[in-house]
């Protein structure tokens, strides 16, 4: 540290510190752009999730000073960190930093605040903060339509579409996300955005799970699954397991069940992919408890709870 201090004295008397400070802000935000952000999701993404955990302490410098200098490239690079703190159950930090930059950057281009205004849509989702999720959501969404054709053409907007879906979900309208997430489907597909795909059946899926359709449900998994597993990527693998475990509860196939939410946790354990984790506890308690082992599950919602609360998550409602 001393030596640090030394070496910015040094930078502050030659008057090299703003020059040396946007360097480090553009490099961060460029890596964020190409390597962390939500169209390169499925391309190696687990690496590079993990680099940008060793960068942390940087990518908060370079927030800070962009928050401070340039509001607009610090709602870029706030969006394109998104999926990072999501795997690494930041919320509460990541929505802080969110607000802030969508505080301070009202004159944002309308693409540039559409995506912040979505992710900040997914943060408040995962907080439990639905109302404030939906016109978050909503209003991302109107931003992208104003620009036309324009959008076609954005990973955004298409995660934008995903999101409205989402939003739409959340507030019990079924049909409404059903339309979304089809659009968002389409939009996946024209760009090669295999792994939203995937995601995007997965949640499709829970939707058709709760109309009672457990096939389309089991469907729609199984080819989330079939994806995730080709493109090796983990995270969307312990989210299609864990669908596939609900509807094996469902039709009361308890040691499946288990056997399918024990895989989703172990995935997102070794990834330390905090933001899911807790929900495998929830599945896991409710095979504990459809076996008469209320000791087990009463546990198993213990660990939910804490997991959720060191997470900044709000809790389940199962």
């Amino acid at each position: 540290e001393t030596v640090r201090e030394f070496g910015l004295e040094r930078l502050i008397e030659r008057g090299e510190v703003h020059a040396i400070r946007e360097r480090h802000a553009a490099w961060i935000l460029d890596r964020a752009e190409h390597e962390w952000g939500v169209d390169v999701w499925g391309v190696g993404e687990i690496p590079a999730l993990q680099q940008a955990e060793a960068e942390y302490p940087n990518l908060r410098a370079a927030l800070a000073w962009l928050l401070d200098q340039r509001p607009e490239d610090a709602l870029r690079l706030a969006s394109n960190l998104t999926l990072f703190w999501w795997v690494q159950g930041q919320v509460p930090e990541a929505s802080d930093w969110l607000h802030r930059a969508l505080t301070k950057g009202t004159a944002a281009a309308a693409d540039v605040r559409a995506s912040a205004l979505g992710a900040a849509a997914r943060l408040a989702f995962a907080q439990g903060r639905a109302e404030e999720g939906v016109k978050l959501s909503e209003e991302s969404l109107a931003l992208w339509d104003s620009l036309g054709a324009d959008a076609n053409s954005s990973p955004h907007y298409a995660v934008a579409l995903f999101e409205r879906g989402g939003s739409a979900y959340w507030a019990g309208n079924m049909e409404e996300a059903e339309h979304y997430f089809l659009r968002a489907q389409e939009r996946f597909a024209v760009l090669g955005m295999v792994m939203w795909q995937a995601a995007t059946s997965a949640v499709y899926g829970g939707l058709t799970f709760d109309r009672g359709d457990l096939n389309r449900s089991e469907e729609l998994h199984r080819e989330a699954l079939a994806v995730a597993q080709a493109e090796h990527n983990p995270v969307v693998t312990a989210f299609a397991l864990s669908g596939l475990a609900d509807v094996a509860l469902a039709r009361g196939d308890a040691q499946k069940a288990g056997s399918l939410w024990q895989q989703s946790l172990n995935l997102s354990w070794r990834l330390r992919e905090m933001l899911l984790t807790p929900d495998k506890f929830v599945g896991l308690a409710d095979v504990a408890a459809h076996q008469g082992n209320a000791a087990l599950a009463a546990q198993l919602l213990g660990a939910d709870q804490a997991q959720r609360e060191a997470s900044g998550l709000a809790l389940s409602g199962r």
